[in-house]
């Protein structure tokens, strides 16, 4: 508990009321993260909503300025205590609260920057008052391991949003500068740095802590980071009031160094639709590609900055999955991109429950024999991979069968 008799004097008004549920402490004091400039950051969960009159009711007389009912964010009443010292009391639903971590750290679903906010929020915070002991039960549902597939989520959304897609903050930021809109020029660098800060958040498993004191936070926490990232980054926000066009540049180094890392992490292989990139790739390498559906087939695909330089997908049936499709462009060969597919489409089969992998191949023998595959007779293939496409028609009957069982 902080040692502070006006913020303890808040925290026991509010517990008189009996729709709040719990008082915690967030931000920089729950974090010991303070400097000179910190306030109270004070979240009250409630089973209903609090009505203003009844909060001015409360907090009457705890307090020497107070700005009841912001709602420029979140239902706030932000002020200064009789000590001086300011304070955010924030109102949150708790039902509310809990189906939002649910979508985070359940669903794994991504947002475009700040998407493990909540959940870092709520796990650093320091309970103050907790009538039924809910916000605890919640903190420690969700004391877990940082899901490896919201981890992946978070940068395949994020990095399609930096360049590359049509609606890139690149191509934002690109044609800004045409139009001489210095003000949409720092605005879509914001959402450009709100992306990008939060990928390394996301590839060194750091929840992520919100929009203050990111780089110092990251220099201290975070095990894999950009080169030369410090560097870059101010030197992007220093001419980005400038109008010049020498901020493309910069921020194409940014993105590439940021992909240099993504690499060595394994972060740059992300799923694919059947486009005709994809449709390319497959036929470059003698592959066939016309029976490639979305609802029977996933794909994943390996880049390198924008480029989709390799590919590979998988059918499942069951506990049995067919591994196809795998091509790498002839530019990028030999450089082990085949194997990286391999590696992780075999987890990916795994979190989805499969045993054992089946492939259809006739020159790729030697290769996958070094990945664990060994040949099967075709005529002990199962019933589901004898009536697979691949199987039946496409693949000529001098094609390999080999099979491999996942631990």
């Amino acid at each position: 508990m902080i040692q502070d008799e006006q913020l303890q004097n808040v925290v026991r008004r509010l517990a008189e009321l009996p729709a709040v549920e719990a008082v915690v402490l967030a931000g920089s004091y729950a974090t010991q993260t303070t400097d000179h400039h910190s306030d109270y950051d004070v979240y009250v969960y409630s089973s209903t909503p609090i009505s203003v009159e009844l909060r001015k009711q409360v907090l009457a007389g705890l307090y020497s300025y107070m700005e009841f009912n912001n709602q420029y964010w979140e239902t706030e009443d932000d002020g200064v205590l009789l000590n001086g010292k300011e304070i955010e009391l924030i109102y949150r639903d708790l039902h509310w609260l809990e189906n939002t971590l649910k979508r985070t750290v359940v669903d794994c679903q991504a947002d475009t920057g700040y998407s493990t906010c909540f959940w870092s929020n709520v796990v650093n915070s320091m309970v103050l008052f907790d009538r039924h002991h809910q916000f605890t039960n919640l903190q420690q549902q969700y004391d877990v391991a940082y899901p490896i597939q919201l981890q992946r989520n978070i940068v395949d959304k994020n990095r399609a949003l930096l360049r590359g897609k049509i609606p890139s903050y690149f191509g934002q930021i690109e044609k800004a500068l045409l139009r001489h809109d210095l003000v949409s020029v720092n605005h879509r660098i914001a959402a450009f740095l709100a992306s990008y800060f939060d990928i390394l958040f996301a590839v060194n498993q750091l929840k992520h802590p919100g929009e203050k004191k990111i780089l110092p936070l990251l220099k201290q926490q975070a095990a894999l980071l950009p080169d030369n990232m410090e560097t870059q980054i101010t030197e992007i926000l220093t001419l980005s009031a400038s109008g010049s066009g020498e901020l493309l540049s910069l921020l194409n180094t940014l993105i590439e160094t940021l992909d240099q890392l993504l690499i060595q992490s394994g972060f740059n292989i992300r799923p694919v639709t059947v486009d005709d990139t994809a449709h390319q790739l497959l036929q470059d390498a003698g592959l066939n590609s016309t029976d490639l559906q979305p609802d029977k087939v996933s794909l994943w695909g390996y880049f390198t900055g924008e480029k989709l330089t390799g590919i590979i997908g998988l059918e499942c049936y069951g506990d049995i999955g067919l591994l196809r499709s795998l091509a790498v462009h002839e530019t990028e060969r030999q450089q082990g991109i085949g194997q990286k597919l391999v590696t992780y489409l075999e987890q990916q089969a795994r979190d989805k429950n499969i045993k054992t992998l089946y492939l259809l191949t006739q020159t790729a023998e030697q290769f996958f024999s070094h990945q664990g595959y060994t040949i099967t007779p075709r005529n002990e293939a199962p019933d589901v991979i004898r009536n697979t496409s691949q199987f039946a028609r496409l693949c000529p009957a001098s094609s390999q069968l080999l099979s491999k069982q996942l631990a």
